[in-house]
């Protein structure tokens, strides 16, 4: 489970609470429904605000990495070739 998911959770029952304890101290009015939606509202946007759009990594970041990849394979096929010419001398 992901650490946003366990903050959401706490968030709505920690409200859940808080609206529960709302209207057994002051009763159903108008005033007790306008702070359950408020309340309300609060969770929504710690909701959606913590599953909201994710970053996403740009394009050219991806380039750069496969040119990196690219330039590493060409090394490493060099340095096979050495490692072979190298053991051909000490066969030899």
């Amino acid at each position: 489970m992901r650490g946003e998911a366990i903050v959401i959770a706490a968030v709505w029952v920690a409200i859940a609470a808080i609206a529960v304890a709302y209207i057994y101290f002051g009763g159903v009015n108008i005033w007790s429904s306008f702070m359950l939606i408020f309340l309300l509202g609060v969770a929504f946007v710690i909701t959606f605000g913590l599953y909201g759009p994710e970053e996403r990594v740009s394009a050219p970041h991806f380039e750069k990495v496969l040119k990196e990849i690219e330039e590493l394979r060409k090394e490493v096929t060099e340095l096979k070739t050495v490692v072979q010419e190298v053991k051909k001398v000490l066969e030899e």
